[in-house]
């Protein structure tokens, strides 16, 4: 049950969902921990060593259970953006960003733009939210409708492909049973992998048209391309 801050406390729960970055993903997905903030947080708030210090500091209390984009702070590969609806706790290794236009935003995170100009913000492998704070964001009202269009299918495809896993907390059954037609596992199977390919090419030419939108709009046709490599859609 997704929850806001003064709904958690009223609950009575211990544990809630909590971003914590994860793996390579654009979108949607990386739902997979929890955290123990029962009684507001009684419990990590007054965590200390044995000497008495205090060792946990929660920030940003104020915005935790808000709808965010989250992201993995510290990536050996390209940094990826994925939503989180409210309900979501966020930790420092995820920094929360909120944003009114955030399927605009996040359609600009997860472009060639960003990938490009984020290590000339900061050349390391570990991306504070202030390096995100100074990425320069131009809202086109002429495409904000197109972008908001495009992140919303990617963001409903990423979830489909998220919940046919078993660890996904939305899963129901594996898609080898969902045959209605002969029942037999081989057509169920020739079925998904042509839902699953479908679904691929969709969200790889949707990327593609965003890099096209944002190149664009940021005059950088010179400088990049609106290709997406395909082990790059998630």
């Amino acid at each position: 049950q997704e929850l806001n801050n003064s709904e958690s406390i009223e609950s009575n729960k211990k544990w809630f969902p909590c971003n914590k970055g994860g793996s390579f993903r654009k979108w949607y997905g990386n739902k997979e921990y929890l955290i123990n903030w029962e009684n507001n947080g009684f419990e990590i708030r007054n965590f200390k060593d044995e000497k008495g210090k205090l060792r946990s500091r929660p920030q940003n209390l104020g915005y935790q259970f808000y709808g965010h984009i989250g992201y993995s702070r510290i990536s050996s590969s390209d940094t990826s953006f994925r939503y989180y609806s409210t309900g979501y706790m966020f930790t420092d290794s995820s920094s929360g960003i909120f944003n009114k236009d955030y399927l605009y935003l996040m359609g600009l995170l997860n472009t060639e733009i960003v990938k490009m100009m984020l290590p000339i913000i900061n050349p390391t492998l570990n991306y504070q939210a202030g390096d995100i704070k100074r990425l320069p964001f131009i809202l086109d009202v002429e495409n904000k409708d197109n972008v908001d269009k495009l992140v919303n299918i990617n963001l409903g495809i990423s979830k489909l492909d998220w919940d046919m896993h078993e660890t996904s907390w939305d899963f129901e059954k594996s898609p080898l049973l969902s045959n209605k037609v002969d029942g037999r596992v081989e057509t169920a199977y020739e079925s998904y992998k042509f839902e699953v390919n479908e679904r691929f090419t969709k969200l790889k030419e949707n990327e593609e048209e965003l890099n096209r939108i944002f190149i664009g709009i940021y005059n950088l046709e010179d400088e990049l391309t609106p290709e997406v490599s395909d082990r790059d859609i998630t």
